[in-house]
């Protein structure tokens, strides 16, 4: 597979210094605006295959990430949709909610107990296997691209997935094409470039991910890209002593191997946190 080069899509600039290495791939920061991104990449259209067949190619085979459906994450994004929106404004009126990147549609099906009768909920996911599953499921996800979905919707959300995307700053531009005015967008991702690289609890999942953000990123980005921010909600990582002691079963494989091991931080103490945002589209 053919890697290439990128510049940071913040600043545009390609003065960086190494942040880790995982995979054969390497995480670099950008030393002018802090981005930490995967340069050099796999192509954009090696990203949209994997994406697609839920494999990413790595020096010692397959990156797995079709991963399985999960009753425990619907309970989960239930708790934390109604952090964001008031149990009374969900179910006032009917919505029109589009899920991007929604996996096996767990965050779907748990909009649907929450939100008005009569709301059009649906959920777009390139990975195939996820959404043949999630059909037999009954949750309404579809491979389309967004490009071809012409409907205007009053919510949007990305859960987990800007750290996937080759350029989220120009892929917000695209979907707002999408949004009502006044749309509310939900937007989740962490804060790993505010910290060091042995305070990130666990694998890096490269090249599956291609860059991290800082809060002060996301601030920025969301502002420049039209949105106003109405909440920020910080959590700890979802099955961080599952993801530490996982780090310590690689590391010794590494070991074995003759690599060097990954600096990792116990759970507890580190300061990563997963940034649940609700955002409005400005008029």
């Amino acid at each position: 597979m053919q890697l290439e080069y990128v510049s940071c899509y913040i600043c545009n600039t390609r003065l960086t210094e190494l942040w880790a290495e995982e995979n054969a791939y390497q995480m670099v920061r950008c030393t002018n605006c802090g981005l930490v991104y995967l340069n050099p990449r796999p192509r954009l259209t090696d990203i949209e295959e994997s994406a697609r067949i839920g494999m990413h190619r790595r020096a010692t085979g397959l990156l797995n990430t079709i991963g399985r459906y999960s009753a425990r994450r619907v309970s989960d994004f239930t708790l934390r949709i109604s952090e964001l929106f008031p149990h009374e404004e969900l179910k006032s009126k009917p919505c029109r909610w589009l899920d991007l990147g929604a996996g096996y549609g767990e965050f779907v099906q748990a909009l649907s107990n929450l939100t008005a009768s009569g709301s059009d909920l649906l959920g777009i996911e390139p990975c195939e296997a996820k959404v043949k599953k999630s059909k037999s499921l009954g949750i309404p996800l579809t491979n389309t691209r967004v490009s071809d979905i012409h409907a205007k919707f009053t919510h949007v959300s990305l859960i987990n997935v800007f750290s996937h995307l080759p350029n989220p700053v120009e892929f917000l531009g695209e979907i707002k094409s999408h949004m009502e005015p006044s749309c509310q967008l939900v937007l989740v991702t962490g804060n790993a470039a505010d910290i060091p690289r042995q305070e990130f609890p666990g694998s890096l999942y490269l090249p599956d991910h291609l860059s991290f953000v800082g809060e002060s990123h996301i601030k920025a980005i969301l502002d420049n890209a039209g949105f106003t921010i109405k909440a920020i909600n910080r959590h700890r990582l979802g099955y961080t002593n599952e993801n530490y002691i996982m780090g310590l079963l690689r590391n010794s494989a590494r070991v074995v191997l003759g690599r060097r091991p990954v600096p990792l931080k116990v759970p507890k103490t580190s300061r990563f946190r997963l940034l649940w945002i609700r955002a409005e589209l400005r008029e």
